[in-house]
């Protein structure tokens, strides 16, 4: 039978380690995790509509742009849900080709400089604050990146995600998602949605704004700006 979001949000209690762990990792699985999120962001600004809370520009942190597509009267509710499940199966499915992400506490000029000056293949993935940088790459190159971290004592934490995001690894994924978004409504923001790969506003124009989402779980979230 199918499963619904609010049996994997809310599973019945479970009396052993094991179940509880496969409960857990049902819920992050990215395919889960990203519908979830989308209800509870939704309940949220809900909340802050019921209290008269407005905003004059909106932006979200990856997945977080959806949500503001949808709080900026792009994306009707019903289709902000449908789009979050959709962009999380496709993640998942990318997710087969092995890929990690670290998150460095360094500025990202000198970590681009040291990037460069190891020749390892990684990517900036999120540049998440001035001194906080998550990297993206397969499995072999995140191993020798972390190594030549640690040799210089800069500080880094292997992120628990089922592969590295913001990255090249997710083409297929976007060509995907892109054709889902094309049966769609966009609708024309009604404030500026700031967007992760440009860090400027969305345009208004319809097909524009599909293969700006589609494209953006290639392109790297430039949060800072």
């Amino acid at each position: 039978p199918d499963v619904h979001l609010p049996e994997v949000v809310f599973p019945k209690t479970a009396f052993d380690e094991e179940t509880k762990a496969a409960q857990q990792a049902r819920l992050t699985a990215t395919e889960w995790a990203q519908p979830a999120i989308g209800c509870a962001s939704l309940a949220l600004l809900n909340v802050l509509g019921r209290i008269d809370v407005t905003a004059s520009a909106v932006g979200g942190h990856s997945f977080g742009e959806v949500t503001a597509l949808h709080a900026a009267g792009v994306l009707s509710a019903e289709d902000f849900l449908r789009v979050a499940r959709q962009r999380g199966e496709r993640m998942r499915d990318a997710a087969s080709k092995p890929g990690w992400m670290t998150a460095v506490t360094a500025a990202v000029e000198v970590l681009r400089a040291k990037i460069a000056e190891w020749g390892v293949d990684v990517v900036v993935a999120n540049h998440n604050a001035p001194d906080q940088v998550v990297l993206s790459g397969e499995t072999h190159a995140i191993d020798a990146v972390e190594t030549k971290l640690k040799a210089e004592s800069i500080s880094f934490k292997r992120l628990n995600v089922a592969t590295a995001f913001h990255w090249k690894v997710f083409a297929d994924s976007a060509q995907s998602f892109l054709q889902f978004l094309e049966g769609i409504p966009f609708g024309a923001p009604a404030i500026d949605v700031y967007a992760n790969a440009t860090a400027s506003p969305y345009t208004g124009d319809a097909k524009a704004m599909r293969m700006q989402l589609a494209q953006q779980i290639t392109e790297p979230v430039r949060f800072v700006e």
